[in-house]
Formats: C-alpha cells, sequence, structure tokens
C-alpha cells in the first residue's frame, strides 16, 4: 500500500515537473532515470557495508539483511537500466550502447548479481560477505572513474532552475524511501534471525 502511495506521489510529481531547455519534455524520464541510479548507488554501498559486517561477525542476521538490501538493488538497477534505454531513446534517438556509462551500468548489474548469489550461497558467511563488499567497492570505484560521451555530467546541480534541481531531489527522497520501505518489507516476511 505504501509502495503505491509513494509510485502514485512520484508521478505527480513527474507531471508536474518543469521541462528543461535544452531537453524539452524529455526531461521528463530523466526525471526517473537519475534518482533510481543515485538509490542503486547506494544501495551498493549498503550491501557493501552489510558485506564488511559479515565479514567481521559471520551473523546469520546481517548476512540476511545482506541479501536484502541486495535483492532490492538489483531491482532498482533494473529499473534504472530501462529507463535509461528509454531516456536515451526519447532524448537521443536510440540506445547508445558504446556509451561508456551505459556499458558500466550492464557490467555493475552483472557483476553484482553474479557477487550477491554467489554471496548468499557460499557456506562460508565470512567469505560471502568479502565478495559483496569487495564487489560494491570495485563497482562504485568502477562508476566513479567512467568516462561519459553523450551522457552528461552533473547538470542537475550545475542547473540554475530550483524547480529542476528540486525535483530531482523530491524523486531522490521518493525513491530512496520506497527502496527502504522494499527492504523492511521483505526482511519482515523472513522469519526472524535476529542479528
Amino acid at each position: 500500500m505504501a509502495l503505491t502511495g509513494i509510485a502514485l506521489l512520484a508521478s505527480v510529481v513527474v507531471w508536474l515537473a518543469p521541462a528543461e531547455r535544452t531537453l524539452g519534455q524529455g526531461i521528463k524520464i530523466v526525471y526517473v532515470h537519475v534518482p533510481l541510479i543515485w538509490t542503486g548507488m547506494l544501495g551498493l554501498a549498503a550491501a557493501g557495508v552489510s558485506g564488511l559486517l559479515l565479514a567481521v561477525t559471520a551473523r546469520a542476521g546481517i548476512q540476511h539483511w545482506m541479501q536484502t538490501v541486495g535483492w532490492v538493488t538489483l531491482g532498482v538497477l533494473l529499473a534504472a537500466l530501462a529507463t535509461g534505454m528509454l531516456a536515451a531513446q526519447v532524448n537521443w534517438g536510440g540506445v547508445f550502447w558504446d556509451e561508456p556509462l551505459m556499458i558500466m551500468l550492464v557490467r555493475t548489474i552483472l557483476v553484482f548479481a553474479v557477487a550477491h548469489l554467489l554471496g548468499g550461497w557460499l557456506p562460508w558467511k565470512r567469505a560471502g560477505g568479502l565478495l559483496v563488499a569487495g564487489a560494491a567497492l570495485f563497482i562504485l570505484a568502477g562508476i566513479r572513474f567512467t568516462t561519459q560521451v553523450l551522457h552528461p555530467g552533473d547538470a542537475i546541480s550545475s542547473s540554475s532552475s530550483a524547480e529542476i534541481r528540486l525535483t530531482f531531489a523530491g524523486l531522490f527522497a521518493l525513491c530512496l524511501l520506497a527502496a527502504a520501505l522494499a527492504v523492511w518489507y521483505l526482511r519482515g516476511r523472513q522469519t526472524h534471525i535476529p542479528i
């Protein structure tokens, strides 16, 4: 119910959001894509921290948190990929598969999915935690140093429009809240395992 409410509120925000001088109404899909990317990056960081905690403690409860955060993060990253492809189609006339950030996003999903699955499957909790933490660190560092061809830099913080910046910030907050609620919901459905 709460996730539906967040989705409806986000839809209203996007519908009311201002157009942009260069992209016009094409910015509407970018309003959705960017917060998903930011939420996915925070999810990777959270999974990495959970992996480090698991590597130190080997506690089953932390492993379950790591796995839940990982599944939600993968879902967010897949949504970010889908909206990124749609944004490219709308704003560039097609998906530019050679764009380094597009390649990095696909690699991120694949590498993290493998690390996430192996991290939960390995019988050694500490090794699984290190695998997830290492993958998250590797991915986040890789994203930081990925070049951009068509993809703009940080057009949001450099925008002179307060409405555009506030729209991105509001949608990011909603996306982050939705991801957090999904983690809590999925975690609550699992058998209670103390941290």
